[in-house]
């Protein structure tokens, strides 16, 4: 892969000439060289300093777009020579995902495949920078991310509502938002797809987390599970998170509860998606 490249990408993430070249062991001026070089050739600037502070170009983030593909792309072609005959699926998937939608794919493919396999579950934001960074072929989210960056298919559709013990007054009724602020919310921690869908569908309707009159934050499904069933408070999830769970109800939010998706994610012109489609149906073995 082009060093230059390389170096760009470097720069990306670090906003700073001096700890790119640390990080690459070369100089402060061979870094500054190489950008200079990619902006010569491609004709453009893709960084600019206003105030002493670096900024980037609308370009750059095209060229980035267009160099973390090359990359995996790369490091994939690297790694089917050395290794030939066996791959690795590197997935990874959120925690809600990894608690509702991919136990059954999972089982079926390592029944069908000899592919060794990496799956990791973490909130959104960080399996995202891990897709960027390369460590993943493709991801399995909820909520809200940019589908004009990645390639993309739809998953499923699920339905995210209010959750609560069969005992709370709440359980299978329809409120709205004013009659569960007075409620304990248990909610998953900053960063995660659920909570970030939450605070959407409540700044839409003009709220936020702070009208709950108090907030428990909890990042593990199975406490939160243990919490509603003794009635210590709410959350707002998706429903097959309480499937064949007698003692657990759901309750309708007025402008809150619907379906949303659950989405393939990779990075643009790579194998991710076609990996992605084998992982859940073996076509392509």
């Amino acid at each position: 892969m082009d060093q230059r490249l390389i170096t760009f990408l470097t720069l990306c993430k670090t906003m700073n000439y001096r700890v790119t070249a640390q990080k690459l062991h070369l100089t402060q001026p061979a870094v500054t060289k190489q950008i200079q070089s990619l902006e010569r050739e491609l004709d453009t600037k893709l960084f600019t300093y206003e105030k002493n502070k670096l900024k980037r170009s609308e370009d750059s983030y095209t060229l980035e777009n267009y160099a973390v593909s090359f990359q995996f792309n790369y490091e994939s072609l690297l790694h089917k020579l050395k290794h030939k005959g066996k791959q690795t699926l590197r997935i990874g998937i959120t925690k809600t995902v990894g608690d509702i939608v991919i136990l059954e794919p999972l089982k079926k493919y390592i029944e069908n495949s000899d592919d060794d396999i990496e799956l990791s579950v973490d909130n959104t934001d960080n399996l995202f920078k891990k897709l960027k960074d390369n460590k993943k072929d493709f991801l399995i989210v909820e909520g809200i991310f940019d589908k004009n960056a990645y390639d993309h298919f739809l998953y499923s559709r699920e339905f995210f509502t209010g959750i609560c013990s069969i005992k709370n007054k709440l359980a299978n009724k329809k409120v709205n938002l004013k009659q569960i602020f007075d409620e304990t919310i248990l909610i998953r921690e900053k960063g995660s797809g659920n909570r970030n869908l939450l605070e959407t569908e409540l700044n839409r309707c003009g709220y936020n987390i702070e009208n709950f009159s108090r907030t428990i934050n909890v990042s593990n499904i199975n406490i939160i599970r243990e919490l509603l069933l003794e009635n210590l408070g709410i959350t707002v999830g998706y429903d097959r998170i309480i499937h064949k769970m007698d003692d657990l109800a759901t309750f309708e939010i007025e402008g809150v509860s619907r379906y949303h998706e659950f989405n393939i994610v990779s990075l643009k012109n790579t194998s991710g998606i076609k990996k992605a489609e084998r992982f859940l149906d073996l076509k392509e073995k």
